[in-house]
């Protein structure tokens, strides 16, 4: 697994199941604090949720965006109220590191009960962005929040693209939920 260095004293932020997020200096110069028992709960890949290998480049650069955000921890402690040990899959126990992760908690959050701002500012924070609520913000996210239950979905979906010209991705998106309804 490849290591990431140059990540001296960074904030690190926690999120928890209520959605408090908590926040820390770390002084950790490794992407994952310990390589056996610290390993990401996401896949091997990198932690994308991508569908297709034939991913765009675009969207394969968005990891290059990953090293200017915050560290975060999730443990299976603070989502499940389990001790870490009794997890049997170690990669689910605890994940640190800079990579655009969100809780149980966050992923289920009905889309019903968020507005347009309130996604976007997530995502923002998330994703260590300032983007705008113009017209094209709200066109993006309106249509994904109509079509998908919860935040976690609607994030899985805009995540490989956040970093591009958002104008041009509405179009790659309705290719990729196309694709998800035919498997």
């Amino acid at each position: 697994m490849q290591q990431r260095t140059a990540h001296h004293n960074k904030p690190s932020f926690s999120m928890h199941t209520d959605g408090v997020v908590s926040s820390s200096q770390s002084s950790s110069d490794s992407f994952f604090e310990d390589e056996g028992a610290s390993s990401p709960t996401l896949s091997e890949d990198g932690g994308r949720f991508d569908f297709d290998e034939n991913l765009p480049k675009r969207g394969k650069d968005v990891e290059s965006h990953y090293g200017n955000l915050p560290e975060v921890t999730l443990s299976a402690f603070d989502e499940t109220n389990r001790k870490e040990d009794d997890i049997e899959v170690i990669k689910q126990r605890r994940f640190t590191g800079w990579k655009p992760i969100i809780s149980a908690h966050c992923a289920n959050q009905s889309c019903s009960e968020l507005t347009i701002n309130d996604v976007l500012r997530q995502l923002n924070v998330i994703l260590g962005t300032t983007y705008p609520l113009d017209d094209t913000m709200i066109s993006l996210l309106k249509s994904l929040m109509d079509k998908h239950p919860d935040f976690g979905t609607v994030f899985t979906y805009v995540r490989p693209l956040w970093y591009d010209d958002l104008s041009s991705i509405e179009g790659e998106l309705r290719n990729r939920e196309e694709e998800d309804r035919i498997m």
